[in-house]
């Protein structure tokens, strides 16, 4: 398993929930936010990162959003979206 740690500008772990909404289940569908959203996430295998832009997540070959059938440490299970 890959282990990217906070390498990430932007991708910190979140020290409380004040910052975020409530998780919410990612069916692995696709992006479900627009990628210019807020969100922390939750990878199957990898922890919590975030807050950070949507569409970063998208930027992982595959899609971290996407689920291909092949079970990924990376795949995003969970997220919340930052307050405005």
């Amino acid at each position: 398993m890959t282990h990217w740690g906070n390498s990430f500008p932007g991708n910190e772990l979140p020290t409380d929930n004040t910052e975020g909404g409530e998780w919410i289940e990612h069916d692995g569908k696709g992006m479900p936010v627009d990628g210019d959203a807020k969100v922390f996430v939750r990878f199957r295998e990898a922890g919590e990162r975030g807050p950070s832009l949507a569409r970063f997540w998208g930027r992982c070959k595959p899609s971290c959003w996407s689920h291909t059938g092949v079970e990924s440490g990376l795949d995003i299970i969970a997220y919340r979206v930052v307050k405005p």
